[in-house]
């Protein structure tokens, strides 16, 4: 047991790492694993540091990734 939890947490950690040093890899792969009714343009825009944008154009709908993409595969 405490060799999968080793593993678990030497995974996390390298996960953890990757989203800290380059967050905008990350989250862009991150992105593709749900659908997008539109794919953004940029991943991150930090121009307004007060409020950056992240996904900049891009369109999607939770409640469609959350439900409707399950229901649609089972018919």
């Amino acid at each position: 047991m405490f060799r999968i939890f080793t593993r678990r947490s030497s995974t996390y950690a390298n996960v953890y790492r990757l989203s800290i040093e380059h967050p905008e890899q990350f989250w862009n792969e991150q992105a593709q694993k749900i659908f997008w009714f539109k794919r953004w343009n940029k991943v991150y825009n930090k121009n307004n540091l007060l409020r950056p944008h992240w996904f900049q154009d891009g369109h999607l709908n939770m409640s469609y990734n959350c439900l409707d993409r399950h229901i649609s595969k089972q018919q």
